[in-house]
């Protein structure tokens, strides 16, 4: 987990997204569950409890790595993430609605199970649709630059585990043109893809001089992601 202290501006402006995703999903969960008089008699008690909610939420998010993931990376781990942080805040409203607010005011429950489950599944929406849209927009954004400016071509020979990492390091500048692992079968890197196996390429018309290009290229991006 990153520390406090390394925490940036892009990582407050990631936080304060959050926190008002979640605002909204609370939001939109009592106005898709309530109208008229059941609505607006709960409006007081929910703006006195809002502030409470998402500082927690903020913390919740932070310990689940939401802060701290780049939005650009986004993948299958990160929207599991998602789903903790959401059930996490959930069962908090669970808590509160079941356990505290219901005792309090005579036995009549605050947001009810319908609005509670709506909220649950508005959360993951927001947090997510969001980070996957950039993502998209960036994949969109890198594709088109390499076939407009021209990226070099790299070839990725090695384990299928590790491609990931080094094509990570390296996509923003450099067009993956295959990637061949040591166990035969083939991967795909998540920012960019495949455009031929490494078979494919050697059958090809490939210069000598453009294959060790492409080979000193992945040597350099493996020496710099090392050195981090």
């Amino acid at each position: 987990m990153m520390s406090l202290k390394n925490l940036t501006l892009r990582h407050a402006l990631i936080a304060t997204h959050d926190a008002l995703a979640t605002a909204a999903a609370l939001y939109a969960s009592f106005f898709l569950r309530f109208d008229g008089d059941l609505l607006w008699n709960r409006l007081p008690l929910l703006v006195h409890i809002l502030p409470y909610f998402i500082a927690f939420s903020v913390v919740v998010s932070y310990l689940f790595k939401l802060t701290t993931t780049k939005w650009r990376f986004i993948s299958l781990p990160d929207a599991l993430n998602i789903v903790r942080v959401a059930t996490v805040l959930t069962l908090a409203l669970v808590v509160l609605d079941y356990l505290i607010v219901a005792p309090a005011v005579g036995g009549t429950f605050f947001l009810g199970r319908i609005t509670i489950i709506l909220y649950w599944f508005l959360e993951i929406l927001f947090l997510a649709a969001p980070r996957f849209a950039y993502r998209y927009f960036r994949y969109t954004r890198v594709r088109r630059h390499a076939k407009i400016e021209g990226a070099s071509p790299v070839l990725l020979i090695g384990r299928a585990a590790d491609a990931e990492v080094l094509q990570t390091s390296i996509h923003f500048d450099k067009e993956v043109a295959g990637f061949d692992s040591r166990e035969g079968t083939g991967m795909v890197p998540k920012a960019l893809g495949v455009l031929c196996t490494a078979q494919e390429l050697l059958r090809g018309t490939p210069t000598p001089d453009a294959l060790a290009q492409a080979l000193n290229d992945v040597a350099t991006a493996a020496a710099a992601t090392q050195g981090r």
